[in-house]
């Protein structure tokens, strides 16, 4: 509960913008942010990224509030790679939210990212001048309960 990422937690050092904490989550206290403001590039992303390990599985949960609008930003979440979920509409509060996992090692990412659509776009169709300032994505109350 300190003002910084500590191990199994990562975030900014190769894996784009850094997350912050701040406080005042939904139980009055710190939580991770990450805002499109503070990506520079066009496709680039701020991730935060948990590591962790269950010999029989479990559930991760987490509590979570964004305010993304697709094409400027949206906000995704991996496991191991894949996107499992990915929220690309504006929050109007707190949400609780569920993953299951299997048994064995897991790289869990929350990823804001900053017009994730650049590449595919045509010139000048999504770009850092149309993007939101706005956007912003906040972790909370992230709990691992083993099966």
């Amino acid at each position: 509960e300190g003002n910084a990422f500590t191990p199994p937690w990562k975030t900014g050092a190769g894996l784009g913008a850094s997350w912050s904490i701040e406080r005042d989550g939904p139980n009055g206290d710190r939580y991770a942010e990450a805002r499109t403001a503070d990506i520079i590039a066009d496709g680039a992303e701020a991730v935060l990224q948990l590591s962790l390990s269950s010999p029989s599985g479990g559930v991760l949960s987490y509590e979570l509030l964004a305010d993304v609008s697709a094409p400027h930003e949206d906000f995704v979440v991996r496991v191991d790679g894949d996107a499992i979920r990915v929220v690309s509409s504006p929050m109007d509060s707190w949400e609780g939210r569920e993953i299951v996992l299997d048994a064995g090692q897991h790289v869990v990412q929350w990823v804001l990212r900053k017009a994730p659509m650049a590449g595919a776009a045509s010139d000048g169709e999504i770009s850092s001048a149309s993007a939101r300032a706005g956007g912003v994505v906040r972790v909370d109350d992230v709990v691992f309960v083993p099966i």
